[in-house]
């Protein structure tokens, strides 16, 4: 098949350059608004509606192309007055096409005039054929390219045969080059996202799939290391107790990665519940799940509690992984036999907590990126303990949705202390 080249089939008076006011308008929007759509969803949608107040157009689709499988499948789709009947999102064209490769090899839009033109040959199957019989009779072909690479074509077509000409691919071209920029861009972090959502979701299977089993595994080991089932030998002991803290350890990267799973995904969300008795709701279990860290470095636990403490509105579960963290990370990072001060303080209008511990510490330069995830700092102290970078990821996510604040400080090779603030009360759902 010879495929139409630009300008044939074109009446002559389409073949005028010069644009309206409201086409310069137009133009100089998608330049702008497209390169700022956040997903390609959001910049093709304006595409679709920008292209259609300017031009004739019943469907627009957008082919990305893959250079190892050798084709060009149809990523994004949208049809005048309702569902497309015929090529779908999925939908892939094997390359080299005959329509296709004119445009991607010359990098110049392509005309098609009339489809159904008498003595144009198109093979059976062939995807301008499926798009004949969904009504489509012309159209315009756009390759993309960025850095000159080509990586996708826009396919604009009409139910009227005729329907674009020199004006409309003049158009085009003005917007071409931020178009593919910006479509591109949308695309990659559309894959991203995809591939992000995929392995969380693989994250929080398997970490779920483990934390029971595991879980049993360190209870029997303190079921041994007590003596429950016969006393054991002075080694054995200390072998029991090797497993049960191994065990220990996996189970808190478990509950890290699963609470990561939930923010990531958008499932994790504060529900706060009045008259939470701060010490006997949360306090108490995080030190319970982080107490054989705190012996094991046989650090001294200070707490500094006001003796009237009145409950406060939280979410107790969301406050617990919270304590849980910032109790983890004294203990992993402090110092052996140094100290680990809690300090709980309760305002008018809000509660302050704040977990000190003596140890190396961090540079304040540092400091910036400790909420990040995945963070870790990079000082020859720090890099011998092990960590996700998740924990304080997740302790602001947590405090963020109770409206309050977290922060961090230190005294390089002396202590490090981290705190959050929250207001109170908090509103809560009836």
């Amino acid at each position: 098949m010879n495929p139409p080249t630009a300008g044939r089939d074109v009446p002559p008076d389409r073949r005028t350059q010069e644009f309206t006011a409201f086409e310069r308008r137009a133009l100089f929007n998608i330049n702008q608004q497209v390169a700022a759509a956040t997903s390609l969803d959001e910049a093709m949608d304006f595409l679709y509606e920008s292209i259609g107040e300017m031009c004739s157009r019943d469907r627009i689709s957008l082919l990305i192309i893959d250079e190892e499988e050798q084709s060009a499948a149809i990523q994004w789709t949208r049809c005048a007055g309702g569902e497309c009947l015929r090529l779908r999102p999925g939908y892939s064209v094997a390359l080299p096409d005959e329509v296709l490769e004119q445009p991607l090899a010359s990098g110049q839009v392509l005309l098609i005039g009339n489809i159904e033109k008498p003595g144009v040959s198109i093979p059976g199957g062939h995807w301008l054929n499926e798009l004949a019989h969904e009504g489509q009779r012309s159209g315009i072909l756009c390759p993309l390219h960025v850095n000159e690479r080509a990586f996708g074509v826009l396919v604009v077509m009409s139910h009227q045969p005729y329907s674009f000409g020199y004006h409309e691919r003049q158009m085009l071209e003005v917007v071409r080059e931020r178009v593919s920029q910006a479509l591109l861009t949308a695309f990659m972090i559309d894959e991203l996202q995809a591939t992000n959502r995929a392995y969380l979701e693989m994250l929080g299977f398997v970490s779920h799939e483990l934390k029971n089993p595991l879980a049993a595994i360190v209870m029997d080991g303190k079921l041994l290391a007590q003596g429950y089932v016969g006393e054991l030998s002075e080694a054995q002991e200390r072998r029991v107790g090797k497993v049960v803290a191994k065990g220990q350890y996996l189970l808190s990267l478990i509950r890290e990665y699963l609470d990561l799973s939930r923010i990531e995904s958008g499932e994790l969300t504060a529900h706060p519940h009045p008259d939470v008795e701060l010490v006997e709701h949360v306090i108490a279990p995080a030190l319970e799940m982080v107490g054989a860290q705190i012996e094991e470095r046989e650090m001294r636990l200070v707490r500094v509690l006001p003796d009237d403490l009145r409950p406060i509105t939280v979410d107790p579960e969301l406050m617990l992984i919270v304590m849980v963290n910032l109790l983890g990370n004294a203990a992993k990072y402090g110092r052996d036999g140094g100290e680990l001060r809690l300090t709980i303080e309760q305002y008018e209008e809000g509660l302050k907590v704040v977990v000190w511990n003596e140890g190396p510490g961090f540079p304040l330069s540092a400091r910036s990126r400790l909420f990040r995830k995945f963070s870790r700092i990079q000082t020859p102290e720090l890099m011998k303990r092990k960590g996700t970078g998740v924990g304080l990821y997740t302790v602001w996510q947590v405090v963020r949705l109770h409206g309050g604040s977290v922060w961090a400080d230190s005294e390089e090779g002396a202590w490090a202390e981290f705190g959050f603030e929250i207001p109170q009360p908090l509103a809560c759902p009836t």
